[in-house]
This record gives structure tokens, C-alpha cells and sequence, in this order.
């Protein structure tokens, strides 16, 4: 089990990660937000190394938002 925790109190709550332990599969995460409540969610089936095609990351900012890019070197 792996718990993720902020340095500083910021209203963020914690992570906590459930890994299968000889090939390090994330098997649950449990996030509980500031408030206590806790999101669990168990992960099943998971599928390593398989590709993706481009078209699954597709983005177009909307109209009227700045594009920031980063800087050529």
C-alpha cells in the first residue's frame, strides 16, 4: 500500500494506492478528499503496453482561449 499525502494542508486530501505486490498492479486507489469522504475505486483487467491510436488524443482549445506554448531552444 502506498498513501500519498500533501506537504502542506492546502484542501487537498490524500491518495491512497493498493499494489499487487509481484508485478506492481495497481489493484485499488482510495482518495479521500479534505472532508473524509472516500472515493474507492477498484481496478480490474488491466492491460499494459497496448497501443493507442493518435485519434484518442485529440484537443481543440476553445474559441478565445490563450494557447500557451513552450519556448523553442
Amino acid at each position: 500500500m502506498i498513501r500519498l499525502v500533501p506537504r502542506e494542508d492546502r484542501g487537498v486530501g490524500t491518495l491512497v494506492l493498493v499494489v499487487h505486490k509481484p508485478d506492481a498492479a495497481i489493484e485499488e486507489a482510495r482518495i479521500t478528499d479534505p472532508l473524509g469522504t472516500t472515493t474507492r475505486l477498484v481496478l480490474t483487467d488491466e492491460r499494459r503496453n497496448v497501443p493507442l491510436g493518435a485519434d484518442l488524443f485529440r484537443f481543440t482549445p476553445p474559441p478565445g482561449v490563450d494557447v500557451v506554448r513552450p519556448p523553442a531552444y
